[in-house]
């Protein structure tokens, strides 16, 4: 949120229809659509009963915008993928500090541990 809030979303998001979160004084806030062409904030896919956007800063503070479904989705699969490939990394270290009496017994417990990484197959 920022302290002087001109009541639109953030560019290039004030030119597109949108859904964004916006909340009170209080703190209590909720979903809006921003509907660009009327230039406004609405409860509904309606122009009627829009807030503008001179309205909508005296009473509402921005917070972001709502994530669509296949946004969130994208959010996940990245950071699993990040998480197998910190595993598998953490595995590499561990074979490449072993010592060489633990050597073979530990190969054979990092190729279990690769294996299973990767057998959750893909992310996307």
């Amino acid at each position: 949120m920022t302290a002087h809030w001109n009541g639109r979303p953030p560019a290039p998001l004030d030119e597109v229809d949108g859904v964004h979160w916006l909340s009170d004084i209080n703190g209590n806030g909720g979903a809006m659509l921003w509907k660009a062409d009327a230039a406004g904030w609405c409860e509904s896919r309606t122009v009627s009963g829009c807030a503008s956007a001179a309205e909508a800063c005296q009473f509402w503070k921005y917070v972001a915008p709502c994530l669509t479904p296949d946004q969130i989705a994208a959010q996940i699969a990245e950071a699993v993928k990040a998480e197998r490939e910190a595993c598998i990394a953490t595995c590499n270290q561990v074979e490449n500090r072993a010592p060489v009496s633990e050597l073979i017994d530990a190969k054979f417990w990092i190729a279990q541990c690769r294996s299973a990484i990767r057998a959750r197959g893909e992310t996307a």
